[in-house]
């Protein structure tokens, strides 16, 4: 999996395989490695030693699924409501309540609701990591 980071000193977002992070140990001197793994490395270890870079939220921070729920829920036309919150039950729910929400008619308010609650995450985090946030975002 891949997880991102952003370097609060300048902003930079890096995004880094868990497996570079994991192998901050490896000698990056070692000239069997390709030019881009040692970068990698090197990346990565920069990204565990130093005190700059700092997580952004994953997937299963932001937990889209209950984005996806609230909507849904939130519906004030009954029928679009159940066939939302039914079209969230088992696999391939994202799909299924992407056509719902298009058949519905209800998509454009759906872009614009996860566009709002993505902002809302982002201030949140940016303020639990005392970074200034352009609170207009939401």
């Amino acid at each position: 999996m891949a997880l991102s980071y952003v370097n609060v000193g300048n902003g930079q977002v890096v995004t880094i395989s868990e497996e570079y992070i994991d192998c901050v140990h490896i000698d990056l001197e070692d000239e069997s490695l390709p030019e881009w793994l040692r970068n990698e490395y090197a990346l990565g270890k920069d990204v565990v030693e130093s005190d700059d870079f700092i997580a952004l939220p994953s997937q299963y921070d932001i937990h889209e699924y209950t984005i996806m729920l609230g909507f849904a829920e939130a519906q004030s036309d009954s029928v679009i409501r159940g066939k939302l919150v039914a079209s969230l039950r088992g696999k391939g729910a994202y799909r299924r309540f992407k056509d719902t929400a298009i058949e519905s008619g209800v998509i454009e308010h759906w872009y614009a609701h996860r566009e709002r609650a993505f902002a809302a995450i982002a201030i949140d985090w940016c303020r639990e990591n005392e970074i200034e946030a352009d609170e207009n975002l939401s």
